[in-house]
């Protein structure tokens, strides 16, 4: 009798096809050629760490035209609801955040020397300041790269 395979995390086409959200027929397709063993009431159980990424990523680990077709989908729908942000005036323009922090910086620049601190402090705090703005210019950058 030949020895049956041990898998770590045997599942199901039904029990993939609930947990992905994707077809069973999708599953049985992709499962095709797979190792497999006899499961309760005539399922078939394949090893989840190989039919996941033959779900995902196909036989040849390029990835599926179904997987292409929903990042696609799903860059679409992000595009989409960033448009619809800017159209209904809910984000602000870099330009704009960057002319307020810098009022917001010189106002604060002006209370902290006429405070009277010690001159190190001064310098601490404004270092401080510095770093927030350069965090800004590299988020900034990230964004919107020249």
């Amino acid at each position: 009798m030949k020895e049956q395979p041990k898998f770590n995390y045997p599942i199901s086409v039904s029990q993939a096809a609930a947990e992905t959200g994707i077809d069973y027929r999708t599953i049985k397709k992709a499962a095709r050629g797979l190792k497999s063993i006899p499961g309760p009431k005539a399922s078939i159980l394949y090893d989840g760490h190989e039919l996941f990424p033959a779900i995902y990523l196909g036989k040849d680990g390029r990835g599926t035209a179904s997987e292409a077709l929903r990042k696609l989908s799903l860059a679409r729908t992000a595009q989409i609801e960033l448009d619809m942000q800017i159209k209904r005036k809910e984000r602000i323009p870099l330009a704009v955040v960057s002319a307020v922090d810098n009022e917001v910086f010189t106002a604060i620049a002006g209370i902290i020397k006429a405070s009277g601190l010690p001159e190190k402090s001064v310098n601490e705090i404004f270092d401080q300041i510095r770093k927030v703005g350069e965090w800004q210019a590299r988020m900034a950058a990230e964004i919107a790269p020249d």
